[in-house]
This record gives C-alpha cells, sequence and structure tokens, in this order.
C-alpha cells in the first residue's frame, strides 16, 4: 500500500463557500410544524423530567426472566396471572430527539420462559393510542421504513459475545419483522425467518406486544448451567419521531448495536431439540414468450425441498434439492449513466440468509462515509449463481454450513446449475473462513471456485480481510485478493487490496481510503464494477446538533476520489462539498456540489441512445433530495440534479409519492427522467414505478408492481398473492410480464406460477 501516491485532490474554494451559505440559508428554514397539535417536535421531551445522561458512558442495566407459573395465551393481553411474577424492565432512554432524557411516554417490559418458549411482554403506554402509525399488516414490513411507524423491538444476543444476536420488531397492527445482526450492527440478514407466535392489542392505555419464541428457533449454548444473554429493547413513537431503548444508544447507534445491549438472566435449564426443518414445495407454472427460455416454455409442474439442521447450537446446515426464486420480486429497473456494469442486489432467500457470513470486498460501513459500497468489489457475489444475464437458470441443488466453532466463523457453501442452450452447467463452492480478535476485531480468509461440468474452463478466487475497531470510534479495515483461471497468462495482473481508516464519534466523522484492482482481476463468482485502477479517497464531515426548532442534526462534509490508470495516469477525480439535515419530524435534506474530470481511453454508449466519445472531460453537477417523514397518510420524495455531462448536459428530475390510509392499504408511485445533451444529439432515459399493496390480515396479502423503463421501451409488471397458512408456510400466485412496448414488440413473455411450501419442524 505504501506505493500509492497518497495526494488527495483540493476542494475548490467556490465549493467550500457553497457549503457554508447552504447551511446558513437552509437551517433557519428547517423549523418545521409537528403534526401533532401543531407543536414543534421535540419540544415534550425537551421538556420531559429527569436529567440527562451521555448514551456512551452511561451503565448497562440488567434484569432477568422468570418461570411462567401457569399457561399464557398468546392475545396481546397481558392478563395471566404468570406475567405478574416476572419483574417490569423500564427506564427506556431516548436516543432521538433529545438523547439521554427520559422517554416521553413509558414502557414496561416482561421475560418468562417454560419448557417450550420465551416469552416477552410489552406495555407501551401512550397518551394518544388514535395516532399510532402501524404502516402495514405484512411480515417483514416490505415498502415500510422502520422510522416511520410505531415499534416495539428485541435483540437477543443468545451467546453473550457482545457480536451477534437475533432482532424481532413488532408493530401495534402485530406484523412481525426478524432478522439476524452479525459483527456488531456491521451486517444486518433480514432474510432469516423464525417461528414465532405474536399478538398485539390496542386499548385507552397505549399498545401491548405479547411473544412465544420456540426454543427450537434460537441458537444457544444449553450446556450453561444458566443462561446469560445480552439483550436490548426499543421503542418508536412515530408521531414524534422518538426512538427510545432500554439499554441506553446514541442516536447513530440502533439496538442491534450488540456491545452496548443490557443483559438479562434467563432460565436455568434449557430443553434441546432436534433443530430440524424440513420445508417442500410443490409449483405449477406455465411460461409463455419468445425470449423465455425453452425449459421455462409451457406448462409444467415441480417440486422440491428445503432442509434446515441445526448440527451443533452455533452450527446450522442448509440444504436445497431444485430450488425456485419465482416467487422472489423482480428487480428494480435502473438507469445505468455510466460506463460501468450495473449492480443488482440479491434477493433469493437461500443467497441472502446469512449473507454477511460470507461478505468480502467492499461495502457500505454504518455511520461511515467510506467512498465505496456493494457495487464497487465483492469477491463473492452469489447472483453468479443460477442466474446469466440477469435470467434464471435451473439450480439443481445447494448445501451451505454456517455458524461458529469457538472463535472462527465457518462458511461453506456449493451450488450447482443445469445446463440450458448455450449456457453450460456450473459447479461452484465458496469457503468462508473469519477468527474474532479481542472484543470486536476480527481476520478472515475466503476462497472461491467455480467449475464448469461441461469442459468450459475454470475460475478460482482467494484473499484475506481484516477488520479492526480500536476504541469505540476507530476502525481500520483491509484486504487483499487475487484471482487465476483457465487459459490465463503468468503475466496477468490479477489482484487487488484496499486499506480504510475511519474515524466516528458523536460529532465528527472522517475516513481515507486506498485500494488497487488490477487489469485482470476477474473473480468468477463476485462483481467487479472497475478494474485497472487505483482509488484514493478522503472525507470529512460533523454531524453538530444546532439549538434551531425542528432540526436534529446537520451534516456539513466534503469528500474527493482520484482514480489513476495502473501507469499512473489520471482518469476519474471528483470533488464533492455537501450537506444534509434530518428534522425533527422525521424529514431528511440534502444537497451537493461536485466537480468531475473523466479521461476516456474508449467512448461508451448511453443506454443504447446517446455515444460518448474518447477524450477528456471537465464538468460540474449539482444536485439536490428531500424525503418527508413517511408517518403521515400522504408522504413523498423530490430530486433534481442539473449540470455537465462529458461535454454536454444532464437534467434530472425525480419525484415520489405514497399514499397510506390505513395498514392495509398502500399505493406508491415514482418517476425519474433524465434529459442529456451531446453535441448534436438529445434524448431521454426515464424510469416509472408504481406498487401497490393490499393486506387482508397479517397472513393474507397482495403486492403489485409495474415498471416502465423508457430507454428500453420495456414494461415490466409482477402481480404476488401471498397466503401464510401455517407458520412459516406460505401459498404464492405470481404473475411476471416482460413486453417490449416500441415499434419492435418482440421479447415479450408472460410466466404464471402457484407455489406452496410446507414447514415441518422436529
Amino acid at each position: 500500500m505504501a506505493a500509492f501516491p497518497l495526494r488527495v485532490p483540493r476542494v475548490p474554494r467556490p465549493i467550500r463557500l457553497q457549503v457554508v451559505a447552504l447551511a446558513l440559508v437552509l437551517a433557519p428554514a428547517a423549523a418545521l410544524p409537528s403534526p401533532v397539535g401543531g407543536q414543534v417536535m421535540g419540544s415534550e421531551s425537551s421538556a420531559s423530567v429527569g436529567q440527562a445522561l451521555d448514551p456512551e458512558l452511561a451503565p448497562r442495566p440488567a434484569g432477568e426472566a422468570a418461570l411462567a407459573t401457569g399457561p399464557v395465551t398468546i392475545d396481546g393481553r397481558l392478563d395471566e396471572p404468570a406475567w405478574q411474577a416476572a419483574l417490569p424492565l423500564t427506564g427506556f432512554v431516548q436516543a432521538i430527539p433529545d438523547a439521554g432524557l427520559p422517554a416521553t411516554e413509558e414502557t414496561e417490559v416482561r421475560m418468562l420462559y417454560d419448557d417450550r418458549y420465551l416469552y416477552i411482554g410489552a406495555r407501551m403506554f401512550d397518551s394518544r393510542p388514535d395516532l399510532l402509525v402501524s404502516g402495514t399488516l405484512e411480515r417483514d414490513h416490505p415498502g415500510v421504513s422502520a422510522h416511520d411507524i410505531d415499534l416495539f423491538g428485541v435483540f437477543l444476543d443468545t451467546f453473550l459475545d457482545r457480536r451477534n444476536g437475533y432482532l424481532f420488531l413488532v408493530n401495534p397492527a402485530g406484523a412481525v419483522r426478524d432478522g439476524q445482526a452479525f459483527d456488531n450492527s456491521r451486517n444486518l440478514d433480514f432474510a432469516w425467518d423464525a417461528v414465532v407466535e405474536v399478538a398485539t392489542q390496542i386499548d385507552p392505555e397505549g399498545w401491548t406486544v405479547e411473544m412465544a419464541i420456540p426454543w427450537t428457533t434460537l441458537r444457544f449454548d444449553p450446556s450453561r448451567d444458566e443462561q446469560l444473554w445480552g439483550v436490548n429493547f426499543h421503542r418508536s413513537i412515530a408521531r414524534r419521531n422518538e426512538r427510545t431503548a432500554w439499554a441506553p444508544l446514541d442516536r447513530r447507534h440502533q439496538i442491534h448495536f450488540a456491545e452496548r445491549a443490557g443483559t438479562v438472566e434467563g432460565p436455568p435449564q434449557v430443553p434441546v431439540g432436534r433443530n430440524i426443518r424440513l420445508k417442500p414445495f410443490v409449483l405449477s407454472q406455465d411460461g409463455r414468450g419468445s425470449t423465455l427460455p425453452a425449459w421455462r416454455q409451457g406448462t409444467q409442474a415441480d417440486g422440491g425441498l428445503d432442509l434446515k439442521w441445526g448440527l451443533t447450537p452455533r452450527m446450522t446446515m442448509d440444504l436445497t434439492w431444485r430450488a425456485d426464486f419465482s416467487h422472489v420480486e423482480v428487480d428494480r429497473e435502473q438507469v445505468n449513466l455510466s460506463r460501468f456494469p450495473t449492480f443488482f442486489p440479491e434477493r433469493r432467500e437461500f443467497f441472502v440468509e446469512n449473507s454477511g457470513m460470507f461478505l468480502f470486498g467492499e461495502q457500505s460501513e454504518r455511520n461511515y462515509r467510506g467512498g465505496t459500497s456493494a457495487a464497487d468489489l465483492r469477491l463473492f457475489h452469489s447472483r453468479r449463481i443460477g442466474l446469466e444475464g440477469g435470467r434464471p437458470v435451473p439450480l439443481l441443488g445447494g448445501g451451505r454450513l454456517s455458524g461458529q466453532a469457538g472463535d472462527t466463523e465457518v462458511g461453506i457453501l456449493h451450488a450447482r446449475t443445469g445446463a440450458v442452450e448455450e449456457v453450460p452447467g456450473d459447479a461452484f463452492s465458496v469457503i468462508r473462513l473469519r477468527r474474532r480478535v479481542g472484543a470486536a476485531s476480527d481476520v478472515g480468509v475466503l476462497v472461491t471456485d467455480r467449475q464448469s461440468r461441461e469442459g468450459g474452463g475454470w475460475n478460482r478466487a482467494g484473499g484475506v480481510d481484516m477488520n479492526l475497531r480500536l476504541g469505540p470510534n476507530l476502525l481500520v479495515s483491509s484486504y487483499a485478493a487475487g484471482t487465476s483461471r483457465s487459459g490465463a497468462s503468468d503475466d496477468d495482473d490479477a489482484w487487488t487490496g484496499r486499506l480504510w481508516v475511519a474515524w466516528r464519534d458523536q460529532i465528527w466523522d472522517a475516513s481515507a481510503l486506498a485500494r488497487r484492482v488490477g487489469p485482470d482481476f476477474d473473480p468468477g463468482v463476485g462483481f467487479v464494477q472497475r478494474r485497472g485502477m487505483t482509488h484514493l479517497y478522503a472525507t470529512v464531515g460533523a454531524h453538530p446538533r444546532p439549538p434551531l426548532p425542528g432540526v436534529l442534526d446537520v451534516n456539513p462534509y466534503v469528500e474527493a476520489h482520484r482514480y489513476t490508470s495502473v501507469t499512473g495516469e489520471v482518469e476519474t477525480t471528483r470533488e464533492t462539498g455537501g450537506l444534509g439535515m434530518n428534522f425533527a419530524d422525521g424529514g431528511e435534506f440534502s444537497t451537493r456540489v461536485t466537480r468531475r474530470m473523466e479521461r476516456l481511453e474508449v467512448g461508451f454508449q448511453v443506454e443504447g441512445q446517446g455515444q460518448v466519445a474518447a477524450g477528456t472531460y471537465q464538468f460540474t453537477e449539482a444536485e439536490a433530495r428531500y424525503q418527508s417523514s413517511g408517518n403521515r397518510r400522504i408522504s413523498g420524495s423530490l430530486m433534481g440534479a442539473a449540470g455537465g455531462y462529458f461535454g454536454g448536459r444532464r437534467q434530472s428530475v425525480g419525484a415520489g409519492l405514497r399514499w397510506q390510509p390505513d395498514p392495509r392499504l398502500s399505493l406508491a408511485v415514482q418517476a425519474n427522467r433524465n434529459a442529456i445533451e451531446l453535441g448534436s444529439e438529445e434524448f431521454s432515459a426515464n424510469l416509472y414505478r408504481s406498487e401497490l399493496r393490499v393486506a387482508h390480515s397479517t397472513r393474507l396479502y397482495l403486492g403489485g408492481v409495474v415498471q416502465y423503463n423508457e430507454a428500453q421501451e420495456l414494461l415490466v409488471s409482477n402481480l404476488r398473492l401471498t397466503w401464510l397458512h401455517a407458520p412459516l408456510s406460505e401459498a404464492y400466485l405470481v404473475v411476471t410480464d416482460r413486453r417490449r412496448m416500441g415499434d419492435d414488440r418482440s421479447g415479450s413473455e408472460r410466466l404464471l406460477t402457484l407455489k406452496v411450501t410446507r414447514l415441518l419442524a422436529f
């Protein structure tokens, strides 16, 4: 890394002045009225009785779970005598809007257990239960931000390792969102689904949550005579944009920040089950259309099987046979105005679950501006398995072993795809090992292998990475990796490496990055956006909390990127000055100005329309965004951007509107328009999207999405009816339609699927 020329471009004086001017002009205008009684948000909590504490220094609370002295019926009423035997856990503290002050409404949580379940009962007192915001009745809360609704949350660190845990979020309508948190809040996996029984009730004094979590849902060490778990509880009051926690948290942290959780003493003995889940499925499918692969044409029936087996308290095996993902929501259409490939996130359950364990490469760090994201480089990207060019190929089967052995995290994955048309079948293997070092650091290794099963060659990749937390505010992250493939030359430059250092406290954040990607670096089961370059990045920003009505905090910042070729020629520079603002009502505003330089050895085409010629370009662009709070019946967003574009001009406008009269119905529409001038060429690249969700109950709901990509003249529709007929057992009816809308209407296709799954637990 020492060979990198550590020079960061100086941010131009006009950009620095604009950031200061924006802060002075916009801050007074941010005094937004509260949706409650016309008062300014945060005024109630500011007047709360109690001494403010520093959430970073406050001691962690402790409690205990009690043995249930009688039966507990999960109906949301908390009226069984057994609940009175448990001591209430109280004293919730605000993280937002007034960090360290007592919550404006009281919350009481009790924990019970018996030989089958862990029970959690919570009473959320509320002076205005008629203003509760539920958001949705659907499991996992799709399309709804956790910051925009009333919530009760539970975090369970069952091994007390202060790094990993289970997360359950429940809204007043009884819809649950569950997931796993890894590496002290660094990675979240909301694809994990738990068998859990939940019921809620709303009454004149507030609302209640009653939960029963089977012991077979959780992983813990049953050999311990007494269980001591890391635990935290969260409550959101949407109309006040208030977030509180039992174990106090600073506003930049969430409930799954494991090292700041409290502790709860659990049951002295916990039964151990076989921890086997079997989930077969059957489906009937009808496919039509000239571009649909032959193996998906016509009417056909199929079936498959998923198996989950808890081999040990900390190690799980997952197996899938003839996996099918036809019920998964289609990808969001994107407009690509750059010369680099587009990154699409993984949506398929088998690959998303425990995906945080296999992460290696660039990723967005919570609370830090790092200069990169997952769209830049990943040594393993599961969309390379079972998808070719974004279209599915048969996934014959796969297996995954994931968990912990002592202080070492272990992840092993193997999958096989079938041959279709001109695409050969492949075998994919991934091995991930990561060892814990100290309380919050780790080092690891990842190896991937892609082997054609029909003599089409092979590709292998391997690397080592390191993540160090040096105190509460300083992070250091680094990796180095290389690739090899059949037919490669000994002279190939096929390695990559990076070093990233970041600081974040309650006010300041800063980071610096140096990374390199060789021109021949090619992970066959990964993703790389840009090769053959060295990338330097630096940023510094602040998060002051000014005493301005209606303003939570502001975030002025500057950042700079510099990309050079492997021969040292400057290819790209980006210098940005920006300002972000968070309002007390939950709204957000951001603006930035960026000066760019791009040197192109080869030109590229923009969305199949305009041509950018090779050459050197310098231009400036500006952007502003506003997102209103989603806790109202009508919410929305606005975006505007304008400036130069490779010797021409670009103007972008985006708007979104969401209407939700109650948790059973929501309608969202979004439009993005990009008008581009390149010399004598003028064209547009526009996207339109609408989404309708209708829920009859927490078990039966309908969702529909329609997208139109004007540049590609492509209309994509997806309609999905879901019925949860038993715990983690679903029936889906899905219609997906893709059709061309221009003069050439070839390439349309339609897929109709009926799929039924059933969970069998042993």
